[in-house]
């Protein structure tokens, strides 16, 4: 846990010592990865995976939060985030409306012995969540984009008082 406390530390060998360390963590992977893919060895994809991942995640730490780097990246984030909650917003929202329009083509591909009253049911019901589905996204949105406007135009957050 201490050598993580240097990615936050203003100890620039230390820093420089722990982004060696880390490419070094990936390049291992990666090396691991491809010789078990030559060798045939399984097993070395996950623990090059893992290495990889551990070895990006603290690069990527290391280079995106020093203290200059830090800054811009909170500014960008403050600026950005109404993009970035319509875009979470659409992917959360995209394995419903897929499995819903999937569920409404099922309803009519292969409906063999089922009746006609069943299939319309199910086709209301499938119709009407599918909308339900799309429309609460849209307000989620409206919503999002009116807060954030909120906060841009009201003088207090621009002079950091909360209201």
């Amino acid at each position: 846990m201490t050598r993580l406390a240097a990615i936050w530390s203003d100890d620039k060998a230390q820093q420089r010592r722990l982004i060696y360390a880390s490419s070094a963590v990936v390049a291992v992977g990666v090396l691991l990865i491809v010789v078990g893919a030559i060798a045939g060895w399984g097993w070395t994809r996950i623990v090059g995976a893992t290495l990889i991942t551990v070895g990006g995640t603290v690069l990527g730490a290391l280079i995106a939060f020093v203290e200059p780097r830090r800054q811009r990246l909170h500014a960008r984030l403050r600026a950005e985030r109404t993009t970035i909650a319509i875009i979470a917003a659409v992917l959360l929202v995209l394995p419903v409306v897929a499995a819903l329009i999937a569920a409404l083509v099922g309803l009519f591909v292969g409906s063999g012995n089922r009746s006609g009253r069943l299939l319309t049911a199910g086709a209301i019901i499938g119709i009407f969540l599918l909308a339900a589905t799309i429309f609460s996204t849209l307000i989620a949105i409206r919503a999002t984009q009116r807060a954030s406007l909120t906060l841009r135009e009201s003088p207090a957050t621009q002079t950091g008082e909360q209201g």
